[in-house]
């Protein structure tokens, strides 16, 4: 979210440029996830405030979710706000991120884990079967349930030259 750069920048007290960044990340490559249907955002992320359940899967609701037009609409406009001031963001500071659509995620979500390895230079993904479920993705559309892979990054980094092993999604 747009607020956790500006969060971590008043803290460091310094201002909200790449530099706050990129001192501490090396060789930093910017991902954009950005959902067009800014409602079904904002559903899912009231829902969630309610109920304490930020991800399916082991985590139990705890609460009941109540339909509240008001509150969404307020999310509509703080998730809009956010995302135009990333886009903003990197424009100023002229970097162009590898957008990805939340919604492309879901669809397909190996492609786009292939697009951000092939973006920031590591890879392949190696698709691995698993009993691993999804961890939510479309939950407003109700369209989460087994994912049987995980992702794998396998080869060497680019940058690093050393094996990657490091699971990149599961």
């Amino acid at each position: 979210m747009w607020t956790h750069l500006l969060d971590v920048a008043e803290r460091l007290d310094r201002p909200a440029d790449p530099s706050l960044l990129e001192g501490a990340l090396p060789e930093l490559h910017y991902v954009h996830v950005t959902r067009g249907d800014k409602v079904a955002q904002a559903v899912s992320l009231w829902r969630a405030v309610q109920t304490r359940a930020w991800r399916s899967g082991d985590v139990k609701e705890e609460g009941e979710a109540v339909y509240h037009g008001g509150a969404i609409g307020h999310l509509v406009a703080q998730l809009t706000e956010q995302d135009e001031a990333w886009r903003a963001w990197f424009a100023a500071n002229s970097i162009e991120p590898l957008t990805i659509a939340y919604e492309a995620l879901a669809e397909d979500a190996p492609a786009a884990v292939e697009s951000v390895l092939s973006y920031v230079g590591a890879g392949p993904a190696e698709i691995v079967r698993s009993n691993s479920h999804d961890p939510g993705f479309a939950r407003g559309n109700d369209r989460r349930g087994p994912r049987p892979y995980i992702w794998r990054l396998v080869g060497m980094s680019k940058t690093s030259k050393e094996p990657n092993s490091a699971l990149a999604y599961r």
